[in-house]
């Protein structure tokens, strides 16, 4: 399986002028399962002329795929209040799990490569995300299972404090929550030192509780959404792209095609920033900031609650998400 431990700033894979679909197979920005065979993401060509893709040419799909949390997958071990899967969605390079009312981000899903890791000295604070921090309050080390303290906050106010012995998993569910906990943590080792004592950690698994939506209609880039079913989201230009030579070309979120600087036509897709595309132009070839639209402004940030945000509707209808619940009993593939 491609995992994402290398991905961080992949991009340049399926480099060819007559290539017109990319997936998981020969992009590395897409996520494959080597396996299996399956694949979350594809985009796809379906109509060109010169270097213009014209409205509706080009079409991104996004596949709902059923996945195993890391400690689960490598581990064996199922997270207290869960079966150990999970669904999802994987959307221009970001992983979202669906929940019962949208989609959320997964913000940290530690898979089995060497440095997947985290070590925290005996007092130290590792800070999360979105104001979750897990502090190592105190070690145990005078049993044969050793120990640690850890103390679960979030923007200062103590959430969870608890032993947890080594080889063992941790979960954390927000108050009322069903479905997907917001953490899971895995105590590989918990490590005595001549100096100072420390623990290592795996597995993390860590998801937003800012749940975002997306509807048929809804803009996102370059892109209109529609298609929404429960097993897959399909997405199609709804402006003409050109494709200038030595140009970088934003398609939405972290996803771009790169142009050659070559009087021949080649592009490929990539997860670096490009220029964004307007409704009724291209922009030149000069690449503004682009937001970090896995964040958008406009998400409230109180746990459990639903906005629609304004210039960047995001991610599945809660009637679409229910109906795939019902039919599908929310866990088989």
């Amino acid at each position: 399986m491609y995992s994402d431990c290398d991905r961080e700033n992949s991009g340049h894979r399926g480099a060819t002028g007559s290539l017109s679909i990319w997936d998981g197979m020969n992009y590395a920005g897409f996520w494959y399962d080597v396996e299996s065979g399956n694949y979350s993401e594809s985009l796809e060509i379906t109509n060109i002329t010169g270097r213009t893709i014209p409205q509706g040419g080009l079409t991104y799909t996004s596949r709902r795929i059923l996945m195993l949390y890391p400690v689960t997958r490598i581990k064996g071990k199922n997270p207290l209040g869960t079966d150990g899967s999970y669904l999802t969605f994987r959307l221009w390079g970001n992983n979202y799990a669906v929940k019962s009312n949208g989609l959320a981000k997964i913000l940290m899903a530690q898979g089995d490569c060497i440095y997947d890791k985290k070590t925290l000295l005996d007092g130290e604070t590792w800070e999360l995300d979105e104001g979750f921090t897990l502090k190592v309050k105190s070690l145990d080390m005078r049993n044969d299972t050793r120990k640690a303290q850890l103390v679960l906050s979030r923007n200062g106010a103590v959430l969870d404090d608890i032993w947890l012995p080594s080889e063992n998993v941790y979960v954390y569910a927000l108050p009322g929550e069903n479905g997907n906990p917001k953490l899971i943590i895995y105590l590989d080792a918990v490590f005595a030192g001549t100096m100072i004592d420390m623990i290592q950690l795996r597995y993390t698994w860590f998801a937003s509780d800012e749940v975002i939506q997306i509807r048929e209609g809804y803009r996102l880039g370059v892109f209109n959404v529609t298609v929404i079913e429960p097993e897959r989201i399909v997405l199609k230009n709804r402006v003409p792209i050109e494709l200038k030579a030595g140009s970088s070309i934003n398609l939405f979120g972290n996803l771009s095609f790169f142009v050659e600087n070559s009087d021949e036509l080649r592009f490929y897709p990539t997860n670096m920033a490009g220029t964004q595309v307007m409704p009724e132009e291209v922009t030149e070839n000069a690449v503004p900031e682009i937001p970090d639209v896995t964040t958008p402004v406009g998400i409230s940030p109180v746990a459990g609650r639903t906005e629609e945000v304004s210039g960047f509707e995001v991610v599945i209808s809660l009637a679409v998400l229910l109906l795939a619940y019902r039919i599908k009993g929310g866990m088989d593939e």
